[in-house]
This record gives C-alpha cells, sequence and structure tokens, in this order.
C-alpha cells in the first residue's frame, strides 16, 4: 500500500456501513475517518494471512 492509503478491517457488514458514512461525512463534526478501503475481515472466522512483499 502507498503511504497516505488506509485500510480499514471491520467485523460485519454494520460496523462497514458505518466506517464508509464517517469516512464521506462533509461536517466537521463526523469527519474523523480518512477515506480508504474498508474490508469485512471477523478474526474470530478467518486468519490473517501474510502478504509476500
Amino acid at each position: 500500500m502507498k503511504l497516505g492509503q488506509y485500510h480499514y478491517y471491520v467485523e460485519g457488514e454494520n460496523e462497514r456501513v458505518l466506517v464508509e458514512i464517517l469516512s464521506k461525512c462533509k461536517d466537521e463534526k463526523f469527519n474523523v475517518i480518512r477515506p480508504g478501503k474498508i474490508d469485512v475481515f471477523n478474526v474470530v472466522e478467518r486468519e490473517i494471512k501474510k502478504r509476500s512483499s
């Protein structure tokens, strides 16, 4: 990933929607998350695999 790009791992679909809304919000109060890639990932169900560089 390039410097300055964000990757969010969320537990479920509801969290994905929340992060998506907060990253697109134009209101200063709620503009707390930088836009980036969002992946639904539940560590109880799946294991994170190492990425080869």
